[in-house]
């Protein structure tokens, strides 16, 4: 397909939790792009795994930063193409889907997106990243964004700090960066309260996303639920599907344990103060 975007300034990352899964979704990742995947199997994940990502991923010739969950499978490759081409024309730093608005099960906030599926512009975000910023913005006032939220369709707490992400987009959006959101509804509706299907701007499918990954190989009805969706859904393949680039910071157990600690320290001595 014709199109001025580079594909060599493409990178799309998965932090893995689940390497099961993820061998079984790999393949139908979009074809000519660079493959990342961190190893999140000692607790990696959301907002440790940006951080790793920006601090200490090789980066440097990346334009547009893809991320995608392993229970993620892409249904239309060329659309992921055309949202990246909109971003650049329009100037948007982040697309996704909101994490409240447009699910049952994601009732959080309308003005960040669950990172399950977000493009981000990387090269510019890069020239203005700083951690000790993004973790000041974990905090919400009322009615301080403008979108339009009419049109959403289930509940939604526009002032929820539910995940620990939501400071990097919220320091984004505090910056004046432009948000690209997508569509998304159930992929089942009927059957399944959990399956997404997200649109691509023709307001066509172009991914799932079934959530549960970590369940995958230890609950039987979650794995037999989500191998369903592959095998009914699945495109064909690609046959020459890029090897991923894997990282693993391995002494993030031992910080995450630490931190854990320093946290029930911190409760225990003011509960303490308290009484």
């Amino acid at each position: 397909m014709e199109t001025g975007i580079d594909y060599s300034k493409i990178a799309l990352l998965t932090t893995v939790a689940n390497f099961d899964l993820y061998d079984k979704t790999r393949s139908y990742q979009p074809a000519g792009i660079r493959k990342l995947v961190i190893d999140g199997r000692g607790g990696m994940y959301g907002l440790d795994s940006i951080f790793y990502a920006f601090e200490e991923l090789p980066l440097k010739d990346v334009k547009w930063l893809i991320l995608a969950d392993e229970d993620v499978l892409f249904l239309e490759n060329r659309a992921l193409i055309k949202i990246i081409e909109e971003m650049e024309s329009a100037n948007y730093t982040v697309s996704g889907v909101r994490d409240g608005g447009c699910l049952n099960h994601r009732n959080f906030n309308p003005y960040i997106p669950n990172t399950f599926f977000c493009v981000l512009d990387y090269q510019n975000i890069s020239t203005i990243y700083s951690r000790k910023e993004i973790q000041k913005q974990q905090y919400s006032n009322p009615k301080e964004f403008t979108d339009d939220l009419n049109h959403l369709h289930v509940g939604f707490d526009a002032n929820s700090l539910y995940e620990p992400y939501y400071c990097f987009f919220l320091w984004l959006k505090r910056k004046n960066h432009k948000f690209l959101f997508l569509n998304a509804d159930l992929l089942h509706p009927n059957t399944d309260d959990l399956a997404t299907k997200v649109y691509a701007l023709d307001n066509k499918p172009f991914l799932i996303h079934t959530w549960y990954a970590r369940a995958y190989g230890k609950n039987a009805a979650q794995t037999k639920r989500i191998d369903a969706i592959i095998d009914r859904y699945a495109s064909d393949s690609n046959d020459h599907a890029e090897e991923a680039e894997i990282f693993k910071d391995e002494f993030f157990k031992y910080k995450l344990g630490l931190r854990k600690l320093k946290k029930r320290i911190q409760n225990k001595l003011g509960k303490y103060f308290d009484d």
